[in-house]
């Protein structure tokens, strides 16, 4: 059985820093977005999530054009044990322009496995540890991902490419 998952994320996008991702391929250099007030990189507190009687088979998470970058749920729920569907829309735009930017979700086992600081300004993201690695869709847009079951347990959700400010929590149960 499959059960789907629908992340919706949205907005403008200021950028300034870095992030390196790496993967497959190596590593890449991708923008990273920061508080211009700010000098030292801050990243997201995982969100606590309570658990469910059951995880439901679909769930929405939207947010309005124009909102903060960020996923407007911060916690999702899926079944154990079973292969199941996240439909991730991507409305992120760039600030600057106005154009659609690159996103994916990814899913890992904590924030630890996803992201090493390597200065105070910057992080890398290393895809080797991902447990799933979503495929990048250009905002405005919209893919389904595939993600094949796992176990009952908490895990950790990000764009790899805005891994400061794209994350949530992901409680399989």
């Amino acid at each position: 059985m499959r059960a789907s998952v629908l992340l919706v994320v949205g907005a403008s996008v200021a950028v300034v820093g870095t992030v390196a991702v790496l993967g497959a391929t190596g590593t890449k250099q991708i923008a990273a977005s920061q508080s211009p007030s700010s000098a030292r990189l801050t990243l997201p507190v995982p969100p606590q999530c309570p658990s469910t009687v059951q995880p439901p088979h679909h769930l929405t998470l939207s947010t309005e054009r124009g909102s903060k970058m960020a996923l407007t749920d911060s916690c999702a729920y899926a079944p154990a044990g079973e292969d199941f569907t996240i439909t991730f829309e991507n409305e992120v735009v760039a600030l600057s322009d106005g154009k659609g930017t690159y996103q994916n979700l990814s899913i890992y086992a904590d924030q630890d496995s996803a992201i090493t600081l390597i200065s105070p300004d910057e992080f890398a993201v290393d895809q080797k540890k991902a447990l799933f690695v979503g495929e990048d869709v250009l905002g405005p847009g919209e893919i389904v991902y595939r993600v094949p079951a796992l176990p009952a347990g908490t895990y950790y959700v990000q764009s790899d490419s805005a891994a400061d400010q794209l994350v949530a929590t992901l409680v399989v149960e």
